[in-house]
């Protein structure tokens, strides 16, 4: 499972299927192409979701203080309520 370069055409593809949008909260911010079989090699169109960054994030069950850090960061300035 070593990981592929995903060819421009087919993030482009991706980027147009999806609206140019998160497939899951819509967002526009931050996009991330998810290889939803998990296979970093299986660049198959079929395979390849458009995600922004906490969604990818959290689809990955990534630590959730570090999501927290990553909108905070996103938000200086912005008093976020947890």
């Amino acid at each position: 499972m070593r990981r592929q370069k995903i060819p421009n055409y087919i993030k482009k593809l991706v980027y147009e299927i999806y609206g140019g949008g998160c497939g899951r909260c819509s967002s526009k911010e931050d996009l991330n192409i998810h290889h939803e079989d998990r296979d970093p090699s299986n660049n198959s169109l079929y395979n390849l979701e458009l995600l922004c960054f906490p969604d990818h994030w959290l689809e990955h069950n990534c630590r959730p203080d570090m999501l927290i850090w990553y909108l905070k960061q996103k938000h200086i300035g912005e008093i976020i309520k947890w």
